[in-house]
């Protein structure tokens, strides 16, 4: 049971598991948020809201940019991919968890607050199903 809340426990007031309430009251709070807040989520919010939305084209980009920006996307990830598993073993000197952490959490969305919707030309998953999509026609 120990284990099970350490990884639960992200943040203390000194170390990693002080907290300033006893660690069943942290349990039985966790829990009763959780399930509130489905609750809540399933009574206010009964129909889909976002199944369609609303779209505001005001330019295209060309295809070839976005054929780029999907093999940028793609190569990046694959260069983070080998960070995590051939890079240097250390927080601080591997790429991935720098750039998953600090790039990619927080400059994706200012990013998409400046130019709209950035991660969706970068996405790899996106251009490797539409480089699936392109070979099986």
């Amino acid at each position: 049971m120990t284990d099970l809340l350490s990884g639960l426990i992200a943040h203390g007031i000194v170390g990693r598991e002080d907290l300033p309430v006893p660690k069943i009251v942290f349990l039985y709070a966790a829990t009763v948020v959780l399930v509130v807040s489905f609750v809540a989520l399933a009574f206010l919010w009964p129909r889909p809201r976002l199944e369609a939305p609303e779209d505001r084209v005001l330019f295209r980009v060309p295809r070839v940019v976005g054929v780029l920006c999907g093999l940028v996307g793609v190569a990046i990830f694959a260069i983070v991919v080998w960070a995590g598993f051939a890079g240097v073993q250390t927080t601080q000197a591997n790429l991935a968890p720098i750039f998953i952490y600090v790039l990619f959490w927080v400059g994706i969305p200012v990013l998409s607050v400046l130019f709209g919707d950035v991660f969706r030309a970068f996405n790899p998953w996106r251009a490797i199903g539409r480089a699936a999509g392109w070979t099986a026609k």
